[in-house]
C-alpha cells in the first residue's frame, strides 16, 4: 500500500481504521502492517503490536509472515518497540522462526535487553531442548555409528562457510553447495543464539554441553561464533578447533575478525590453504590431497595467488574414484594471504594421459582474463557484520 509511505497525521489512524474494519481481510490486514512499516517510525511501530494483539493475522502461507517480518528486520532501530509484546506470539507456529530470528537480529545490535523478554526464557530452554532431541534423531537415523569418526562425509559445511561469508576476488559471490545432506540445524541454531543472550544458568550450559556432543560441524562452528565475539571462549577451546580439520578454516574466519590470543601468525599460507580445501569439499587428511604448485600472479592491478591440488575423490553414491585439480586464489597483502578475500575456481577431472602442466596453464590463463559482471556484497557484508563487527 502506497499510503504507508504518506507521512500524514491522517495515515496511521486510516490504516489503522481499515485493519480494524470487520470485512477487511487477513492478506489485506497484512498489507496494512507492511504498511505501516514504511512510516519508519516509532508510532507506527506501536501501531503494528497494538493491531497484532487486537487481531493476529494468521495465514495458511508461512511466507506472507516471514515477508512482513524481513520488513521489520530492514528497520531494526523502530522494531524494537515490538518487544516485549510480540513475544506472546512466540508459541505460534507461523510466528515461531520470524520472532526468534528478529529478537536475534536486535541482540546483535544491542538494540533490546535479554531481560525484556526474562520472562519467556523457560519456554525457550524448553522449546531448545525439543529441537535438540530432533537433531538427535535425524543423527541417528542417518549417520551409522561406524560413521562417526567420518561425520564430514555426511554433514555440508555450508553453514559454516555461510557464517564468515567470504569475499571473492572478482566481487562475485561463490556458492559452496554440498552434495551431501545437510543436519537440519537451523531452527536449533536459532535457540542457541537467543539463549546465549542470557545469564548462564546450570540448565542452560546443561544443553550447550549436550549440543557440543553431537559434533555436528554447523553447531560446534556457532559456538565457536559466539564465544568468540563475545569472549566466551578460552585459548584452548579455540585450538581445539584449530587442530579439528571439520572446524579449521570456520575458525580461521572467525580469528580474522577477532584474534585475541594472537594465533593467526602462528599459521602458515599454505596450511590455511589446506584447510580451506579440506573444508570446501568436506575431504579429510587422510585422503589422497597433493600440493602441486603455486603462481603468485596480477590481476586488476592486486597481487593474487593461485594454489593448484591434486585429490582423488570417491562419488557417495557410484562409489567412482576420480582424481581433480583444484585451483583456489587469494588476495595477498604484506606477503599473506587474506584469508577473506578468495575465489574458488570448477575443480577439473583429470584423465591418465592429461598433461598437468597444460592444463594449469589453461585454468590460469582462464583466471587472469575472464570478465565478470560487477557484483555488489552490501546484503552479505551487513549480514557478516552483525554477527562479528558489532560485537566488539
Amino acid at each position: 500500500m502506497r499510503i504507508g509511505a504518506l507521512k500524514n497525521p491522517k495515515t496511521i489512524p486510516y490504516l489503522e481504521a481499515k485493519y480494524k474494519d470487520e470485512k477487511t481481510k487477513t492478506n489485506t490486514q497484512i498489507e496494512i502492517l507492511k504498511a505501516l512499516t514504511h512510516q519508519k517510525s516509532k508510532a507506527a511501530y506501536q501501531k503494528i503490536i497494538e493491531l497484532l494483539e487486537y487481531d493476529l493475522p494468521i495465514t495458511d502461507k508461512q511466507y506472507d509472515i516471514t515477508s512482513l517480518f524481513s520488513l521489520f528486520d530492514l528497520d531494526l532501530e523502530n522494531s524494537k518497540e515490538l518487544f516485549p509484546k510480540i513475544f506472546q506470539f512466540y508459541s505460534i507456529k507461523e510466528y515461531n522462526k520470524p520472532t526468534l530470528s528478529l529478537c536475534n537480529s536486535l541482540f546483535d545490535k544491542n538494540l533490546i535487553s535479554p531481560k525484556k523478554i526474562s520472562s519467556f526464557k523457560k519456554m525457550v530452554l524448553t522449546n531448545a531442548k525439543l529441537e535438540y532431541k530432533r537433531v538427535v534423531s535425524w543423527k541417528e537415523k542417518n549417520i551409522k555409528p561406524e560413521e562417526e569418526m567420518d561425520l564430514a562425509d555426511d554433514i555440508s559445511y555450508e553453514t559454516a562457510v555461510d557464517t564468515t561469508v567470504a569475499v571473492a576476488i572478482d566481487g562475485d559471490e561463490e556458492d559452496y553447495n554440498s552434495e551431501e545432506t545437510s543436519a537440519p540445524v537451523d531452527d536449533l541454531i536459532n535457540y542457541i543464539d537467543l539463549l546465549y543472550n542470557f545469564q548462564s544458568d546450570k540448565d542452560t550450559d546443561a544443553l550447550f554441553q549436550k549440543i557440543k556432543g553431537l559434533d555436528i560441524p554447523e553447531l560446534n562452528v556457532e559456538l565457536l561464533r559466539l564465544g568468540v565475539v563475545n569472549d566466551k571462549i578460552s585459548k584452548e577451546e579455540i585450538l581445539s578447533t584449530l587442530e579439528n580439520e571439520k572446524t579449521k578454516f570456520a575458525t580461521i574466519l572467525l580469528l580474522h575478525y577477532k584474534d585475541k590470543f594472537n594465533l593467526l601468525p602462528t599459521l602458515t599460507d599454505d596450511e590455511i590453504v589446506e584447510s580451506a580445501i579440506l573444508s570446501f569439499e568436506n575431504l579429510k587428511t587422510k585422503d589422497s590431497i597433493e600440493f602441486i604448485e603455486k603462481r603468485i600472479e596480477t590481476k586488476n592491478n592486486k597481487e593474487i595467488t593461485l594454489y593448484f591440488y591434486k585429490f582423488d575423490k570417491t562419488s557417495s553414491y557410484r562409489k567412482i574414484k576420480n582424481t581433480y585439480i583444484y585451483t583456489i586464489a587469494f588476495l595477498s597483502e604484506k606477503g599473506k594471504i587474506n584469508p577473506l578475500a578468495y575465489k574458488i575456481y570448477d575443480k577439473k577431472k583429470l584423465e591418465d594421459d592429461d598433461d598437468i602442466t597444460k592444463r594449469i596453464n589453461a585454468i590460469t590463463n582462464k583466471a587472469l582474463n575472464e570478465e565478470h559482471r560487477r557484483a555488489t556484497f552490501e546484503k552479505n557484508i551487513d549480514r557478516m557484520n552483525i554477527h562479528l563487527y558489532d560485537e566488539y
